[in-house]
């Protein structure tokens, strides 16, 4: 077998991603003409700049939390049985989902008349998942398909490379936090914005969940009367983003909590805030 290859444009900058004339990544989709995968707001905006504008202090950051992977002890693997005689399918799988993953599984052999019912999923110990075991990898589908086509047993395992190389990964976020503040070190209103890496797919469960939870985080550690939080997800060249990481689709390294904020009335002086790594 020759292939020939012909490099394609990347783009692995989300900024870069959202240029007019950047290429456009995800050409499978439809009428698809640029790199945006979705906007989310909360809060309300002209309430936080008005608060903004009349604080003593405002402090102004640029954050970045880079990307995680997870690196399971085991990587992921699967052993595919599908059952000519009887129509049904066993899979063996390194998942946290079994019962999301039939689901999925039902929708893409829906063709071959494979229904969840006849569908079983047995997820026995996983060597470690993190959230990064919970979407379904391209890598299980072919390993089902084959089986289906040769009815046998086939069994797919990645080696380290390939999972650092395909896996889901978390974060990849660029915040831009606005903190505004009473000279006493009263916080009156916190506003962000998040350009969100999330590669090549969209790997969140839910994506609603994430920015839902990014907001509950940044706000809940303070008494602030006026916080407004916008996130914008974006496609890259990387691989596929957006996945939860140990902290149920939540973003945990996006709040800065000093001992005051913990402990205290939740009110620690401006010059307290510092992002931890």
């Amino acid at each position: 077998m020759e292939v020939d290859y012909e490099p394609l444009p990347v783009v692995v900058d989300p900024f870069k991603a959202l240029e007019p004339d950047a290429p456009v990544l995800r050409t499978d989709k439809e009428g698809k003409q640029d790199n945006h995968i979705f906007h989310w707001e909360v809060g309300d905006r002209a309430a936080t700049d008005d608060a903004l504008a009349g604080a003593d202090v405002v402090v102004k950051q640029d954050i970045y939390i880079p990307r995680i992977h997870v690196a399971s002890i085991e990587t992921c693997g699967c052993v595919a049985d599908f059952d000519r005689v009887m129509g049904k399918l066993r899979v063996y799988l390194t998942t946290q989902a079994p019962h999301a993953v039939r689901t999925v599984l039902a929708l893409v052999a829906g063709h071959v008349g494979l229904s969840e019912e006849k569908i079983q999923v047995i997820s026995p110990d996983i060597g470690g998942g993190f959230g990064g075991k919970v979407p379904v990898y391209p890598g299980y589908v072919l390993a089902i398909a084959a089986s289906v086509v040769v009815g046998k047993p086939v069994k797919w395992v990645e080696d380290r490379m390939e999972n650092l190389q395909a896996d889901s990964f978390a974060r990849d976020y660029h915040l831009t936090a606005e903190l505004g503040a009473k000279k006493d070190g009263t916080l009156t209103a916190l506003k962000i914005k998040t350009v969100a890496d999330h590669g090549y797919t969209d790997a969140a469960a839910n994506p609603s969940k994430f920015p839902a939870g990014l907001f509950s985080i940044v706000t809940g550690g303070y008494d602030l009367k006026h916080a407004f939080a916008e996130v914008d997800g974006v496609y890259t060249n990387k691989p596929p983003g957006g996945i939860a990481y140990r902290c149920s689709f939540r973003v945990t390294e996006a709040v800065h909590t000093s001992p005051e904020a913990r402990d205290g009335p939740g009110r620690p002086a401006p010059q307290e805030l510092h992002p931890r790594g």
